[in-house]
């Protein structure tokens, strides 16, 4: 994906404005970084656009300096950057990103540890998507919603929340490999660590292609290792 939209940027330049550019490229380049860990990339893509866009447009940008500077654990810094997001759909009265605002809220809940409050985020998110002119476009990626939703409340000792999550999930869409991943994080929870052995198993074959460094790959992996060493 990164190459792809490296390639792409080439004609972005021809036929793009500098705010198309940012948006194509360096917002999603900003999440593809994240999800192979690379925090200092990430933030090094944010400065460069904040610096390509004029206020008050660079505001948007916002929502992605919540996500990096939450999961590098600089919580005030992401707190200030959500202040910043809602102020500025509150500006532009973009009630339609109100799910943005709870995702980023859930993002600063996850770095406090606040597990709990991050499952009540995830459901605003959920229900505001919903509700969003984005509606139609998000149904896959609320499959990954629900999944994190689930694994907040499981870390928050939830279980009947997080099972109720998953039940919901699952009936829409049984191929989402972060949904297995929460499934085997909650039958852990659960006392049965053989059939979430054969859960996170299901999830790795999916991502059998992954790359190495896909976060969410090596937590299925560091899962799959506990499971594996747990008493039998």
């Amino acid at each position: 994906a990164i190459e792809l939209t490296e390639e792409h940027l080439a004609y972005a330049r021809q036929v793009q404005s500098p705010v198309e550019q940012v948006f194509g490229y360096n917002f999603p380049m900003v999440q593809f970084n994240v999800l192979l860990g690379r925090l200092d990339e990430a933030e090094t893509l944010l400065l460069n656009a904040q610096q390509a866009v004029q206020p008050p447009m660079n505001q948007f940008l916002a929502f992605s300096e919540v996500m990096v500077f939450a999961r590098k654990g600089d919580i005030d810094r992401a707190s200030e950057a959500l202040e910043r997001a809602k102020a500025v759909v509150e500006h532009f009265q973009a009630d339609y990103l109100a799910f943005m605002v709870s995702l980023s809220a859930a993002e600063i809940a996850n770095a406090r540890e606040d597990f709990s409050g991050a499952g009540g985020h995830y459901k605003e998110a959920l229900e505001e998507a919903n509700r969003s002119m984005f509606a139609a476009g998000l149904q896959e990626e609320q499959s990954g919603l629900h999944a994190a939703r689930a694994v907040a409340h499981v870390k928050a000792g939830e279980l009947d929340t997080a099972q109720s999550v998953l039940d919901f999930a699952f009936k829409r869409d049984s191929a989402e490999p972060d949904l297995w991943v929460a499934r085997a994080m909650l039958q852990e929870a659960s006392g049965a660590p053989h059939m979430a052995l054969a859960s996170v198993n299901y999830a790795l074959a999916i991502w059998s292609n992954a790359d190495p460094d896909y976060l969410h790959l090596k937590k299925a992996l560091d899962l799959k290792q506990r499971l594996e060493a747990s008493p039998r």
